[in-house]
């Protein structure tokens, strides 16, 4: 019984010898980076990995574009180290940002848009200052700019830790590579397509669309209800395009979709704009996309 006893103790031992020798990567010894929405959070964990730990303002089942953040909100986000913004004018930036670096004068804040070109309302490339206003802010939903996205965020996070540049880099490189495939899959995929116009409810796939050849109809115009003589139009043009599917981003009610749908005999397919898992999400958007353009 005493040899069990020891043989036990020394295996015992040997683990929390071997436990101790593990590094442990706490939060405390993270880099602490805020971001606005869900897909940057994941672009961020992506080049930084095990170095960083990501808050996002805007909750999941919410959009950047009505969210309302609660002071306890604002304040765990202004605690953080550094703020990498998307940069192109979404509402929840524009509405609170200055509110949030305010609270911290020490909080360094990065802007991720540098070097993407803004498409205005329909689609076009459009000239901006640096405050981008009027042009279309989803700029994520292009793979392409993704890839100048965590780019911006190498650059970042290399002012941030410069110990850990070679390890940023590293990171970068995997991400640019998995995102060119993604890139490459999705223009095999549509190659063959019958029709390049889809209908979506809130227009959040203009830059997925200016990338990939496609053009995009949004139901609802930014920021201006939706009037019966509008939907009337919306459902001519839809029915003069042949078109049967009708997007709706995850975060929206589908019940104007769906009357939609039901004039063109058609069906409502949805899109993630603000996944958590990117290049996955996109694969996705591109799969449910192909359904109604083949």
């Amino acid at each position: 019984m005493k040899r069990v006893l020891l043989f036990f103790i020394l295996i015992a031992t040997s683990l929390l010898s071997v436990l101790s020798c593990v590094p442990h990567n706490n939060d405390s010894d993270r880099i602490n980076i805020a971001v606005s929405i869900a897909p940057y959070g994941d672009l961020v964990r992506q080049i930084g990995k095990d170095k960083v730990s990501v808050r996002v303002l805007v909750p999941p089942g919410r959009t950047p574009h009505d969210y309302e953040p609660p002071p306890s909100a604002m304040t765990r986000i202004a605690t953080a180290q550094a703020y990498l913004a998307v940069g192109s004018g979404i509402d929840v930036e524009r509405q609170y940002l200055d509110k949030i670096l305010a609270q911290n004068n020490h909080l360094a804040f990065y802007d991720l848009s540098v070097g993407i070109e803004l498409l205005d309302g329909h689609g076009h490339e459009e000239n901006r200052s640096h405050e981008h206003e009027g042009g279309d802010p989803h700029v994520w939903t292009s793979v392409e700019n993704s890839i100048i996205i965590a780019y911006n965020i190498y650059l970042a996070l290399c002012q941030l830790a410069p110990q850990y540049s070679d390890y940023f880099a590293q990171n970068l490189q995997n991400y640019t590579q998995r995102a060119n495939k993604l890139i490459n899959d999705i223009n095999n995929l549509f190659v063959d397509m019958q029709r390049n116009i889809f209908f979506t409810y809130h227009g959040s796939m203009s830059y997925f669309a200016d990338e990939f050849g496609l053009e995009q109809i949004s139901i609802k115009a930014e920021g201006k209800e939706i009037t019966p003589a509008s939907l009337a139009n919306k459902i001519d043009q839809a029915k003069k395009s042949s078109v049967k599917m009708i997007y709706v981003e995850n975060e929206y009610s589908d019940s104007v979709a769906k009357v939609v749908a039901e004039e063109l005999k058609g069906q409502v397919l949805h899109i993630n704009a603000l996944s958590d898992n990117y290049l996955a999400a996109m694969w996705q958007n591109a799969l449910n996309l192909w359904e109604g353009l083949k």
